[in-house]
């Protein structure tokens, strides 16, 4: 070191290296000189004494360089000159130097010469200017170094040669004796070339970069991979080793790695990890894995494709890189060792990663795949720094995601802990590696297969808390949205299950509402995973915050994926549930826990959308009956699900569709097979359940569970729709005996519940069930199916073709126990009469069609198989049902049976129901067979179709006589009803309205099964029939006995008909000759005909007859006439009735009164009615009817009659009022006791006294019913009786005693000065009452002349008597307002000047008769006329007189000299010189109008008038003084004839001139 400077400095070694080069020259030329290498040389002697050969200097000039070589020159100054002087020395080496030494490696060098020759060269191995030499260096190492380079044991043939002439040339060790230069031995030597070799590969083997050295030399690349560790050649034994993975490692960076490949490279590198492996500890020094982690990423970076497709040593090669980068990751990873380049440990992982990366997307990347997954794991979960961690993931990301195989990624992932890690980087808090490591679960979520899904699941948890954890930046939020929709969407049961787990999901859900677009899409894809959308979101929101489990419910209940999709969705959730509620049920809890209220009702919501489901629920509200948890069966009945259970009922199996479709003829439709069960034993057996849970909730709340089924309409809509297919069609899988014993288990249960129900809950929910249509369902069941009702009912009115009637019953024992609970039910629900007015309801009619059906057919049977009601044992299945149909069909109207049963039907059931009613033993059968025959009877033709037979007209009597022969209310009611029937009949009176009787006729036309009553009615089948009834039907003793039994015991129907009888029997009564005419007696009759015909009639001469209008009508028909072929035969007149056994019956009369007067007390219309008008009529046709009458009618309630709003009601009592208040009694010994005259007038002051008080004031009631307009007939009558009435009222009549004197009473008594008392005391009427009296006189009054054709009609009516009769009883009580009022004047005057004008123009009396007034007419007008004309001179005195008004008349007032031209025109007309004669011999009429006219009272008016002068003046001007003249000369007294004379004089008087 001391000298090497100034060596330098001097250049000294710039001439040696001269010297050194001279010398070679000459050792070159002396080999140029020499013939060869092979023949052997002269001997040469050496030179003596110190003489040195060029070989020796070469020696001694490269131990100087060598010297120099190992000085380390340092500077003094500290200036870096060293430093510089060690690089020039380098360089010298390297440039002046480098072609010397290789000149004397190529000749044959001596071993001190090879030693110093390398030595030089392995001094500058790091020198950039040996890079260029290398390739030449190493080349000329193969044949220099051949020794050493060539593995012992195995030299090559080259360097056997060199050794040999190198010890022929005397070159070798022992070459010179003369030891100018001490050398080491030759294996020290040996050892030094080594080392300096080695030294020399490892800085600059692998140079230069483009052209390594090693792969020029193909032996020294040899050698090196038979390098390994050294114990004695290094300080460090590993040295050799680290040198071979080194240069390795460079050429594999910085080559073409073909050519080396082609020299074994990955053999060499194989063998490297080999003795690294074994060497051990000698490694920790310095680690050689960095170097071969090294030539992994080169290979993989540059030939990684090439060394897949290859034998598979290549792939060993990554393998092994990717193991020793794990073990130097973990070794330098470690708190408590030591970090030996943990810098380029990271950058080799992460170059590693990248280099290997870019092939794991290749197929043939198979074998390194799991361990290249295992190392980027690591690297993920644990290298230090965030970047290779983020690098990592991507890695991670591109394998899984666009590699081959990702399922061997999720396979290693599955094998390490790194799940823990990953849910930590998650919830970690840098953002950038929780997105990186939740875009890895992605792609192993996606791509890794169904288990790696499964395995991330549990980190479902930490996701959610790191979505809602606001420290998240919103790219972090959005991967692990993404994250969580890629674990979560997919509907398979681990993943619903630990979605179920998760608390609360709200924060992913919160996303929908976020202002970013990717956000809400990917909610939107979650809730479209599960076929739900964000229209949906809140809602959704809603039920998950509640609970997950509820919102996945919610969501697989309202799923709008594929069918199958839902379905299964639906079916794993289910499942789910299911094995919670076991393993809760199994647990110390128990599933109350589990099973609240909300989830049941979540559950069962879901169930609901498809059949297995439903099955599955039903199972499951059954194991918690078989459990015995009661908790949780309150939970289901709280919760509202008694309806699911209901609807269970309603389901169908395919099967069932399939058996329906085949009765209908109609397909079922897509929508119901998709509903429908697959199999019908599931479907009985979830319907069992059902039944059997929903018994369980009824014993828990007996009370209230019946009234929750009955209003919300569930329990009836499920039972019938499920009972209806069992009780129609025919059962799938029948045959199975299990399936038959459940289906009947089930329907037994089933109808239990349902009549349960129906007892339990009040009388009102009652009612609602048979709205509801429990009668329905009832007989749903104990019917027969539909087809066989059709038989039935197509064998009542049979075809001529159709084959004979299936008499089997057999029917009836089908299904019997049910059958028996469903007839029970129907008897406990007919208490109330809706379950009767059901069955008139048009779309229920075919259950009333099929019990007259099932009637028909049974009609034998149950004649000849009867029990006895005492004995209910012996009474048989089928009487009970037949019991229970006709006590049903018997509400039903006569016009319900005519348009929904028909008339054939009617016509072929009307004998089946005489035959039940007159022979059957069961009384509740002939009791409702006699409803409808009675019923059915008020049909004219069906009448006559029963009595028109002798002999059932026998059968009807004797069922007659058995009624009346034992009280029974019901009876008497339809007897009477049958009775009142065949009165009509007989009397042709309409029983039925006309459109009834139009539909009838056309039905007789129409059918061909009513051919034989066609016939019956042409061959006067009418006039027989009632004949016949008059005979054995209509006899008085009948009659009697409903009058006597309408009076006791009583009956209110009984009581109403027998007044309307009663009414109908004065009304058409016989009279004069008939009353005394003989009729034909029945010779074992007891009883006269109460019937009188005009018209005898014999059976020969109606056949003679009906032959007659045979061939009358078939001549009408041949000349095209339409006829009727149907009409009957009635007789001219109809018959009358004698009633002389009711006339003459104190009996009769007093049960009548009675019966009227309960009548009147009962708030029914129909009843008061005929009790008012049977009253009336009464009153005066039977005496002793008068004397009950005032006592048991009730006046207040005749009054109260008056405020209905009814016309007929309120005629028929002022038809009672008026008669009572006008009938004068007879002198009878009952008429003048006080008692009863008490009571009769007590009776008639109420009653007028309560019609005057009518409405709001007095009369108000009266006026407006004046005042009414109606079309109907009565409404003349009507208002005829009202002003009656208001006459009566106003002038009450007197309180007589019956006597023979007509005027008695009306005078003062001589001893006590008082006249007889008025009835009652009224109101008197108010003064505008007389201007509506007036009006209506003068309007019925034009009425009359308007209706008059050519003079010819009345023009006095009953209407103009009672008017003007109310008006003249008014006007004394306003004799001042009526005088005033010109209506008044001229209503009164208009019946005068009536007279007048038929006096003037010579009408005789029958021009002016009434037609309505029959052979009364000349009377009745006499009495009319007579009437009208005293009560206008009654209105004109009342007001005229007793007003004064005729003394303060003015003529010259308006309409006063009208009135008195008429005054003196009648006058003259009237007193004349013919006065006299027409008084003694005019007509009656003549005589009449001048006794009872207005002359006297006109000119009483005339000569009022003119008793003032100014009167006097204006009256001569009108023609007065002639009138004047007459009265003077004619008057009717002489007071008038002398007023006359003193007026005329008066008149003179004052006319003379002054």
């Amino acid at each position: 070191k001391r000298v090497k400077h100034p060596m330098m400095s001097t250049q000294l070694h710039m001439r040696v290296a001269r010297l050194l080069e001279k010398n070679v020259t000459a050792l070159e030329q002396t080999f140029r000189f020499r013939e060869a290498w092979e023949r052997e040389e002269e001997e040469v002697k050496p030179a003596e004494g110190p003489q040195l050969s060029a070989r020796q200097k070469i020696q001694w000039m490269l131990a100087f360089f060598t010297a120099l070589a190992t000085a380390n020159a340092v500077s003094h100054d500290q200036t870096g000159a060293a430093h510089d002087q060690n690089m020039h020395f380098d360089a010298f080496v390297c440039v002046d130097l480098m072609p010397i030494l290789m000149r004397i490696l190529k000749r044959d060098p001596h071993l001190m010469e090879t030693c110093g020759c390398v030595f030089l060269l392995a001094s500058v191995a790091r020198s950039p200017s040996i890079v260029p030499h290398m390739p030449d260096v190493l080349r000329l190492a193969e044949d220099s170094l051949s020794a050493l380079i060539e593995p012992l044991g195995a030299l090559s043939e080259r360097a056997i040669t060199v050794a040999q002439r190198t010890k022929i040339r005397g070159l070798g060790p022992g070459a010179s004796q003369w030891e100018h230069l001490a050398v080491p031995d030759e294996n020290r030597a040996n050892l030094a070339i080594r080392r300096s070799f080695i030294h020399l590969l490892a800085n600059a083997g692998f140079c230069p970069t483009h052209n390594p050295g090693l792969l020029a030399a193909p032996s020294v690349f040899a050698f090196l991979s038979r390098l390994d560790a050294e114990p004695d050649l290094f300080a460090h034994p590993a040295v050799p080793l680290h040198t071979k993975v080194y240069c390795l490692a460079q050429i594999c960076a910085y080559s073409d790695q073909q050519k080396a490949l082609d020299m074994k490279l990955l053999d060499m590198l194989k063998e490297a990890e080999e003795q690294i492996d074994k060497a051990g500890s000698l490694c920790e020094a310095t680690d050689m894995r960095l170097p071969l982690v090294s030539c992994a990423v080169s290979l993989a970076f540059f030939s990684g494709l090439r060394l897949l497709q290859q034998d598979g040593l290549g792939a060993d090669i990554f393998l092994s890189g990717l193991r020793l980068g794990l073990e130097l990751l973990r070794d330098n990873s470690r708190i408590d060792g030591e970090r030996m380049g943990l810098h380029m440990v990271l950058e080799c992982q992460q170059a590693l990663a990248s280099a290997i990366g870019k092939l794991s997307v290749r197929m043939d990347f198979g074998r390194v795949r799991a361990e290249y997954a295992l190392f980027l794991l690591s690297l993920v979960c644990s290298a230090p720094l965030l970047s290779i961690r983020k690098s990592a993931c991507e890695f991670l990301v591109t394998v899984l995601s666009q590699g081959y195989e990702p399922q061997v990624v999720g396979a290693v992932f599955l094998k390490t802990p790194c799940l823990l890690s990953f849910r930590q980087m998650v919830q970690g808090p840098l953002d950038e590696l929780a997105i990186s490591c939740t875009r890895v679960m992605q792609a192993l979520a996606v791509f890794g297969g169904h288990h790696i899904h499964i395995h991330m699941l549990p980190n479902l948890e930490g996701i959610i808390k790191a979505l809602g954890d606001p420290n998240s930046n919103a790219a972090r939020v959005l991967q692990l949205a993404q994250l969580f929709v890629d674990l979560t969407t997919a509907r398979t049961a681990e993943v619903l299950d630990a979605v179920i787990e998760l608390k609360d999901i709200t924060p992913f859900l919160g996303l929908a509402r976020s202002n970013q677009a990717s956000r809400r899409e990917l909610v939107l894809k979650w809730l479209e995973a599960f076929g739900s959308s964000l229209y949906e979101i809140d809602e959704v929101n809603e039920v998950f915050s509640a609970s997950t489990l509820r919102g996945l419910l919610h969501l697989a209940t309202r799923s709008t994926l594929e069918p199958e999709s839902a379905q299964e969705l639906r079916r794993i959730l289910f499942a789910l549930v299911h094995k919670r509620v076991e393993t809760w049920r199994a647990s110390l809890f128990g599933t109350r826990e589990f099973l609240t209220e909300i989830v049941i009702t979540s559950v069962l919501t879901m169930c609901e959308r498809q059949p297995d489901l439903q099955a599955a629920g039903a199972a499951l509200l059954h194991s918690l009956v078989v459990n015995q948890e009661r908790e949780v069966l309150e939970r289901v009945w709280s919760g509202g699900h008694f309806a699911w259970l209901c609807q269970r009922l309603v389901s169908k199996s395919r099967a069932q569709l399939y058996s329906m479709s085949a009765v209908t003829g109609q397909e079922a439709t897509r929508a119901a097979l998709l509903k429908a069960w697959e199999k019908h034993g599931d479907l009985t057996a979830a319907q069992g359940m059902t039944l059997r849970v929903i018994w369980r909730l009824y014993d828990m709340f007996p009370s209230d569970l019946p009234v929750k089924a009955v209003k919300s309409e569930g329990l009836i809509k499920s039972w019938s729709d499920y009972l209806t297919y069992y009780a129609h069609h025919a059962w799938p899988l029948r045959e199975t005996l299990e399936v038959e014993r459940g289906t009947d288990a089930s329907i037994i249960l089933a109808m239990q519940i349902f009549a349960r129900a129906a007892a339990d809950v009040n009388s009102d929910l009652q009612l609602q069930l048979v709205q509801q249509g429990a009668m329905g369902l009832c007989l749903t069941v104990i019917l027969p199916n539909p087809q066989d009702q059709q038989k039935m009912r197509d064998a009542i009115c049979p075809k001529p073709d159709a084959e004979p009637e299936d008499t089997d019953t057999s029917e009836a024992l089908i299904l019997p126990e049910a059958r028996f609970v469903a007839g029970r039910l129907a008897v406990w629900l007919m208490q109330h009469m809706e379950a009767y007015m059901w069955f008139r309801v048009r779309r229920n009619k075919q259950y009333a069609l099929a019990m007259f059906s099932q009637l028909h057919h049974w009609r034998t049977s149950l004649m000849d198989k009867q029990g006895s009601v005492s004995s209910p044992n012996t009474v048989p299945l089928m009487e009970r049902y037949a019991s229970l149909y006709i006590t049903l069909i018997s509400s039903l109207s006569l016009e319900w049976c005519l348009d929904n049963f028909g008339f054939g039907h009617k016509l072929a059931m009307m004998p089946i129901m005489l035959e039940f009613w007159s022979r059957h033993a069961n009384p509740v059968l002939k009791h409702h067979a006699l409803r409808l025959f009675s019923s059915w009877s008020q049909v004219h033709s069906l009448y006559i179709s029963i009595l028109y037979n002798d002999a059932q007209a026998s059968v009807v009597a004797s069922a007659l006589h058995r009624v009346f022969g034992a009280w029974d209310v019901r009876e008497l009611r339809h007897a009477m009803r049958f009775m009142i029937a065949s009165l009509l009949h007989a009397l042709q009176l309409p029983v039925l309205p006309n459109h009834v009787n139009d539909t009838i006729v056309r039905s007789i036309k129409a059918l061909p099964e009513c051919a034989q009553l066609r016939d019956l009615l042409q061959a006067g089948g009418a006039i027989r029939a009632d004949m016949v009834a008059s005979r054995r039907i209509l006899l008085e003793k009948y009659f009697s006995q409903m009058f006597t039994w309408a009076d006791k015991p009583g009956d209110l129907y009984g009581r109403a008909w027998a007044l309307w009888i009663a009414l109908t029997l004065f009304r058409y009564e016989a009279t004069g000759e008939l009353a005394t005419k003989a009729v034909y007696k029945e010779d074992d009759a007891d009883d006269d005909p109460m019937l009188i015909f005009p018209e005898a009639a014999d059976e020969r001469a109606l056949e003679r007859r009906a032959k007659l209008r045979k061939e009358q009508q078939a001549a009408a028909i041949a000349s095209g006439e339409k006829v009727d072929t149907i009409s009957s035969v009635v007789t001219a007149k109809p018959p009358r009735c004698r009633i002389g056994w009711l006339r003459d019956s104190p009996v009769m009369a007093t049960a009548l009164a009675r019966v009227a007067g309960e009548a009147l007390r009962f708030p029914w219309k129909i009843s008061q009615q005929l009790a008012c008008a049977a009253s009336a009529r009464c009153f005066y046709e039977l005496p002793q009817f008068q004397q009950i009458a005032v006592e048991v009618l009730h006046g207040p309630t005749v009054v109260r009659l008056f405020n209905q709003p009814d016309k007929d009601l309120n005629l028929a009592a002022l038809q009672l009022t008026a008669v009572m208040s006008s009938y004068r009694l007879a002198l009878r010994a009952q008429n003048v006791a006080s008692e009863f005259l008490k009571r009769f007038y007590d009776l008639g002051a109420t009653l007028l006294e309560g019609f005057s008080l009518g409405g709001q004031g007095p009369y108000d009631m009266a006026a407006r019913w004046l005042h009414s307009v109606d079309d109907r007939p009565i409404a003349n009558d009507f208002r005829c009786m009202v002003a009656f009435m208001i006459g009566q009222c106003a002038c009450p009549p007197l309180a007589l005693v019956p006597s023979l004197d007509i005027a008695a009473g009306h005078e003062p008594d001589p001893s006590t000065q008082k006249a007889a008392p008025p009835v009652a005391e009224c109101e008197p009427p108010p003064a505008a009452l007389l201007d509506k009296l007036a009006y209506e006189i003068i309007k019925e009054e034009q009425r009359l002349k308007a209706a008059q054709v050519e003079n010819k009609g009345p023009l006095f009516s009953p209407m103009l008597c009672h008017l003007l009769y109310a008006l003249a009883v008014m006007v004394p009580m306003h004799p001042k307002a009526a005088a005033n009022s010109a209506t008044v004047r001229g209503a009164a005057f208009a019946q005068l000047m009536k007279v007048q004008s038929m006096v003037a123009n010579g009408i005789q009396p029958p021009a002016l008769y009434d037609p309505a007034d029959g052979n009364r007419g000349k009377l009745l007008l006499y009495v009319k006329a007579t009437a009208c004309i005293r009560a206008a001179l009654q209105s004109i005195t009342g007001s005229w007189l007793a007003a004064d008004f005729g003394a303060r008349f003015a003529v010259t007032e308006e309409g006063g000299r009208d009135f008195i031209q008429y005054c003196a025109r009648h006058i003259q007309q009237v007193y004349n010189n013919k006065t006299a004669l027409t008084r003694v011999l005019g007509t009656p009429w003549e005589r009449v109008m001048l006794s009872q006219g207005p002359t006297s009272t006109i000119a009483e008016l005339l000569l009022m008038i003119c008793s003032t002068d100014a009167n006097l003046k204006e009256v001569s001007k009108l023609g007065g003084e002639q009138a004047l003249h007459a009265l003077s000369r004619y008057g009717e007294s002489a007071q008038i004839k002398q007023q006359s004379t003193m007026l005329l004089t008066k008149l003179a008087v004052m006319t003379q001139p002054h």
